[in-house]
């Protein structure tokens, strides 16, 4: 699923430009990156022969979560954490600027491979640094705000309701489906401790460990929150050996924390009605098939099997 920008000359030269203008890199090749759903990105090549990588965003709903990475990832270099994807500033000492109707971000290149396969162990192991960081007011806060997360999915099902009549037949397929995982998300606000401890979570490391010659890296912080730490542990919540082992490191590490069977469902179901009203708009937008299969996936793949395998 791509973002429909068209990679054009002129479309180039003006970010040639606006590269060396504003960020004041003396540019000696660009390369087009992986394009997304949400926006594309760069690889470019320096004059010095080093390289930057540049991520521009473009749906709305990433252009805000875009910028908050950022000053997420200044925070927590300030901090002292090394291991993360940093963010240039410009000339006039900026994180992010606009470009094109969205917001360019410019990081320092990292020569590595996203490890799919990475060990559970070794993805606590580089989010223990963040945690060390502890609480703070710097970063946006998990409000725990079910009804406004329904109230914002039900409105993605009424615009495809009358905007798409084949996503409108795909939602109407899953509608008893989607009305039961709401009702059960609804009733978890009453079982999870929105006064635990709060950290600084990735929401979806699990395919943002970068492996390079230097060590690991956590890249993509779009979705950085201060939250319990369940909201990065769902995803291993199908293997009950798994959470007892994150809550082993955690004490081994000196954060007092342990892992809730509830606050974890809670984090599996808050992902699937932010997945599904995310592809709803995605599909809208875009009009691309994988984008409904995605939909699809989301009653049967990953994140079902996950809620399915919960211990309440």
């Amino acid at each position: 699923m791509e973002f429909k920008i068209t990679r054009d000359e002129e479309y180039i030269v003006g970010l040639k430009s606006v590269l060396s203008e504003k960020y004041g890199l003396e540019i000696a090749g660009i390369e087009e990156g992986e394009r997304g759903a949400e926006g594309e990105t760069w690889l470019v090549n320096l004059a010095n022969l080093e390289k930057v990588f540049v991520k521009i965003g473009y749906m709305k709903r990433h252009i805000e979560r875009l910028k908050k990475s950022v000053e997420c990832m200044d925070y927590m270099e300030s901090k002292g954490v090394q291991n993360i994807n940093k963010a240039l500033k410009t000339t006039d000492a900026k994180s992010y600027i606009e470009f094109n109707d969205g917001v360019l971000v410019v990081f320092e290149y990292i020569d590595g491979e996203i490890d799919f396969n990475i060990p559970y162990t070794r993805v606590m192991e580089n989010l223990l640094k963040v945690y060390k960081i502890g609480d703070n007011d710097i970063i946006q806060r998990e409000d725990f705000n079910v009804a406004l997360l329904v109230e914002e999915l039900n409105k993605a099902i009424e615009t495809a309701n009358d905007k798409d009549d084949e996503l409108k037949e795909v939602l109407e397929k899953h509608a008893t489906e989607i009305k039961d995982d709401i009702n059960k998300f609804v009733s978890l606000k009453d079982k999870i401790d929105e006064n635990t401890n709060k950290y600084i979570t990735h929401g979806d490391c699990c395919v943002n460990v970068m492996q390079a010659s230097e060590g690991d890296f956590i890249i993509d912080w779009d979705e950085a929150l201060m939250a319990p730490i369940e909201r990065d542990c769902w995803f291993f919540m199908n293997f009950e050996s798994k959470i007892d082992d994150i809550n082993n490191i955690l004490q081994e590490n000196g954060i007092d924390y342990k892992l809730s069977d509830a606050m974890l469902l809670f984090y599996a179901y808050k992902s699937f009605v932010i997945y599904l009203t995310d592809d709803i708009y995605k599909y809208i937008e875009l009009k691309d098939k994988d984008i409904l299969s995605d939909i699809e996936d989301l009653f049967s793949g990953w994140v079902r099997l996950r809620i399915d395998a919960a211990r309440i």
